[in-house]
């Protein structure tokens, strides 16, 4: 019987060939003199720094505690972020930042949507760059901005396109949190870190669209509120909707609380479901910004969600937050993805698995084991802390 083709095997052995041939061909062009040495690294040159994490929600939030830490190593530095134009409402009020540039995404055809983009860049002369996304078109796209020095990590095939590069072990052995892995990249320089406290940006229009929509449904003050969402970008995540439904119904019924689904851009009828498995009455909120989502979610008693975008919001607001989580032995695991907040906790069922690839699993029994009554005595607590 002919073998199984391993993809991990073929996915590896394509990241070393390339990273082996695209240094081989930079020394070659150093060593014509088309192509310059890297210079050596002076912190005290350094003028304008960009920090590029152009991807998920989630992500960015994850980034703003290196926009902080490198305000602090650099205070006097121009600093940038690239973002997607998706996401730039959690950055665009931080006030660490000079400035936000919105690009269109990850991947190599996004970035020949941003040719133009990178072309006015490099115009403006920076001189470092964080690259806190592992991705090849990021690493390309600080290569071609023409920043001095680009830190970050190469070991997906682009090693040879940044000055400083890092090495993924961290991530690849499940133990090194996204938020330390991206404040890494300043710790390669010999930069210092206080802190690894996230910061989202609030709005003072949406903090009005947010109180409107309590007023319009009837949500007075008092009254509890627990923002519960159901959906999750990778299906693999999902906690079942009839839990959230009985959730959401001793929620109502044991603790008097008025309970909001939250409705997300790909989160299909999630929502529905999850109403239409209730024998209460539950609010909808759909249809959302992202910078009144943040709002919403800033005026909430209590937020339960998967490990995603709207969860690190929660958590980085300082709102009491449940994230529901598992895959243990996995790059989507706790360790790495977990919240941080001192007014979160995560609720888990680690079924140990081995060599697990969330992706793959037919049935993502780990999270889909996570109990109602788990969740539920989880909600409990948090609701009681303020009480």
């Amino acid at each position: 019987m002919r073998k199984a083709r391993n993809p991990i095997a073929s996915q590896a052995l394509a990241f070393i060939l390339l990273n082996f041939f695209g240094a081989l061909t930079f020394r070659g062009l150093r060593f014509l003199r088309l192509m310059p040495d890297p210079a050596p690294f002076a912190k005290e040159k350094i003028q304008k720094i960009l920090i590029l994490r152009p991807d998920m929600v989630g992500d960015v939030v994850l980034v703003t505690p290196l926009i902080k830490n490198t305000r602090e190593n650099f205070p006097q530095a121009h600093i940038a972020v690239v973002v997607s134009g998706i996401t730039k409402d959690i950055v665009s009020g931080n006030p660490y930042l000079n400035e936000v540039i919105a690009v269109s995404g990850v991947g190599m055809s996004n970035l020949i949507k941003d040719m133009p983009l990178i072309k006015a860049i490099r115009k403006r002369q920076f001189d470092l760059a964080l690259v806190a996304f592992p991705a090849f078109s990021c690493n390309l796209f600080a290569f071609l901005t023409g920043v001095a020095h680009r830190v970050g990590y190469g070991d997906r095939g682009s090693r040879y396109l940044l000055t400083k590069p890092l090495v993924l072990a961290g991530f690849e052995k499940r133990k090194a949190h996204m938020i330390d892995l991206n404040l890494d990249t300043l710790r390669a320089l010999g930069c210092t870190v206080s802190s690894r406290k996230e910061y989202v940006s609030v709005y003072p229009d949406s903090e009005n669209n947010a109180a409107r929509f309590f007023l319009d449904n009837g949500i007075k003050a008092g009254d509890k509120a627990v923002i519960m969402h159901p959906g999750a970008r990778k299906t693999y995540q999902l906690w079942p909707v009839p839990k959230f439904a009985a959730l959401a119904d001793r929620l109502i019924d044991e603790l008097k609380v008025k309970v909001i689904l939250l409705k997300g851009p790909v989160d299909g009828d999630l929502v529905e479901k999850t109403i239409a498995g209730m024998r209460n009455k539950a609010i909808a909120a759909s249809g959302f910004q992202l910078k009144d989502t943040i709002s919403l979610i800033k005026r909430c008693d209590l937020f339960i969600g998967h490990s995603t975008g709207t969860t690190h919001i929660a958590d980085a607001l300082g709102v009491n937050t449940i994230m529901l989580i598992a895959f243990f032995g996995s790059c989507d695991s706790p360790a790495v993805w977990g919240t941080s907040g001192p007014n979160s906790v995560m609720v888990t069922n680690d079924t140990s698995c081995g060599g697990c690839i969330p992706s793959d699993c037919k049935d993502s029994y780990c999270i889909r084991g996570i109990t109602v009554e788990d969740v539920f005595t989880a909600a409990k607590k948090q609701l009681e802390k303020d009480v």
